[in-house]
């Protein structure tokens, strides 16, 4: 074996281990290498959401909203995690009956302290005879959510949850439909994105 043939072999095996420690960055564990589970659901019923007062005072309807859905935490030690792809979903409006966006996601263990919603091409779909303000619908109605690009990105402050190692964290999300389905949205066939944004709740259900 020739001098550089031994220089080589030294340095690639010197140089192995840190290729594979990069690669460890992958590992969803926590700082002391333990993880839990994370799922996620949406509704559109009364749940956590403070938003009683406004759903009494809403006209009656009902439909369902349909569309792609992503849901991802934020830590000061992680950084944002995705709890999976985006994940096709129908919510039924005006009910509590909840809708799966992801199940169990492994993420690292500890503290986070934001989540955010992604919806694209979501669409409301309100049926014939709902009485919005002064306006009583002759026929369904397709309100576009998010606007011209059909898309809402939410993005909510929370006090800040553990997810413990070994264990399942659920997040919730409360559409608030009344807040935002009204005559004016039907009128014009969408609902703009600041409209969506702060009538969402989100919330870690028990």
């Amino acid at each position: 074996m020739t001098a550089r043939q031994k220089l080589f072999r030294t340095t690639t095996a010197l140089l192995l281990p840190i290729a594979f420690a990069a690669c460890d960055d992958d590992d969803p564990t926590g700082p002391d290498g333990s993880s839990g589970s994370v799922s996620a659901v949406m509704h559109d019923g009364s749940g956590a959401s403070g938003m009683t007062a406004a759903r009494a005072m809403s006209g009656a309807f009902a439909g369902s909203a349909s569309g792609s859905a992503q849901v991802w935490i934020y830590s000061d030690a992680e950084g944002w995690i995705a709890l999976g792809s985006p994940t096709n979903a129908t919510v039924q409006m005006q009910s509590d009956t909840e809708t799966m966006i992801h199940g169990s996601a492994t993420v690292p263990a500890g503290s986070y302290t934001r989540v955010r919603l992604v919806m694209e091409g979501f669409d409301a779909d309100i049926a014939a005879g709902a009485v919005l303000g002064g306006l009583t619908l002759d026929a369904a109605v397709t309100i576009t959510m998010g606007g011209s690009d059909g898309r809402v990105e939410i993005e909510k402050t929370m006090t800040p949850f553990t997810v413990s190692a070994s264990s399942t964290t659920k997040l919730a999300f409360d559409l608030n439909s009344e807040a935002w389905v009204d005559q004016q949205s039907a009128e014009s066939r969408s609902a703009a994105d600041a409209r969506i944004q702060s009538a969402t709740s989100a919330y870690v259900a028990s």
